[in-house]
């Protein structure tokens, strides 16, 4: 029986340059995969109950589009902690 996943989406009237969030649930073996390709870049370390992600373009030229987007998908079961983010005025 394989584990459970979990996909992590974001919905903005607006474009995005950046997604930071906090997560907890089980970060002992994950296996993280960004949705977005080769656009952006995901970087993440672990807590003491979870993870902290980075989503990112470090070269600054590419956006999440408004909308609703799915960007992540990890294995196991998390609950989003704290969500703050960068936005596109």
């Amino acid at each position: 029986m394989g584990r459970t996943a979990t996909t992590v989406s974001v919905k903005s009237p607006i474009a995005l340059r950046a997604l930071r969030l906090e997560l907890r649930g089980e970060a002992d073996s994950t296996s993280l995969e960004c949705l977005l390709g080769d656009r952006l870049n995901a970087y993440y370390g672990r807590t003491n109950t979870g993870l902290r992600i980075g989503i990112i373009d470090i070269d600054g030229g590419e956006t999440i589009a408004a909308g609703t987007t799915a960007f992540l998908r990890l294995t196991g079961e998390y609950e989003i902690v704290s969500h703050p983010w960068s936005m596109l005025n």
